[in-house]
């Protein structure tokens, strides 16, 4: 897309994301520690990525000139487009695939702790990291990596919370603390184990027993 393009798909995503599965968490806090301009970037390969991964008929694109939808609804998820000083106008992304749904909500974590990690962001552009972060995240399934899905969640949104604010990892210990309930200690191990496998995340800082996965003061971070 050749026109200007203001931030909103990601911000969407993100602020979806976060109303949905992490009341706690301050989107506009995590939105505030990313620059405007890797903002834009962001929702521009956003767009990129969904057409060149998902089939025609996965993805509808309209243009309207309508109000603008809230954030609540992912599959409304809104680019504004402005050309010169014309009218602007409103592009709605429809996702019609529910494998593609619920993984963005992650990917936009993931790529909200990435960006505000300017060791990352110096090594790798934004579109990058994303088709990284697709190709790595859309093998996990809900049935059979469900705790995995919820580690990653939770370790990706308190990264870039953190970054916004006093700048400490989580810890396996803090972890445990914000995920679900229904995931027992034995279930987010297993979780980080998997993630870590797969290259999404790594060990920033050993707890009291270096090498030993399971310490509870093991520090994490979202990594590609």
């Amino acid at each position: 897309m050749q026109e200007h393009m203001a931030d909103r798909i990601f911000q969407d995503v993100l602020v979806h994301a976060l109303h949905e599965r992490a009341a706690e968490i301050n989107p506009l806090q995590v939105m505030a520690a990313i620059p405007v301009e890797s903002r834009r970037t962001a929702s521009a390969a956003i767009v990129d990525l969904l057409r060149a991964e998902l089939p025609s008929e996965a993805l509808e694109i309209t243009v309207d000139g309508g109000p603008v939808a809230g954030p609540a609804q992912l599959d409304s998820a809104i680019l504004k487009l402005r050309q010169g000083s014309a009218t602007e106008r409103i592009v709605f992304l429809r996702i019609k695939d529910a494998m593609t749904e619920s993984i963005l909500p992650l990917i936009g974590f993931g790529l909200a702790a990435l960006v505000t990690d300017p060791a990352r962001a110096a090594v790798q552009t934004i579109p990058q990291m994303l088709k990284l972060l697709w190709d790595r995240l859309v093998v996990l399934k809900r049935e059979n990596d469900g705790a995995a899905l919820d580690a990653y969640e939770t370790l990706a949104a308190a990264t870039a919370t953190a970054r916004a604010g006093d700048g400490a990892l989580p810890t396996t210990a803090s972890l445990r603390a914000r995920v679900p309930t229904t995931i027992s200690p034995e279930l987010l191990q297993s979780g980080l184990k998997r993630l870590a496998e797969l290259k999404l995340i790594e060990v920033a800082r050993w707890g009291a027993i270096p090498g030993d996965l399971t310490d509870p003061g093991n520090a994490w971070r979202v990594v590609l």
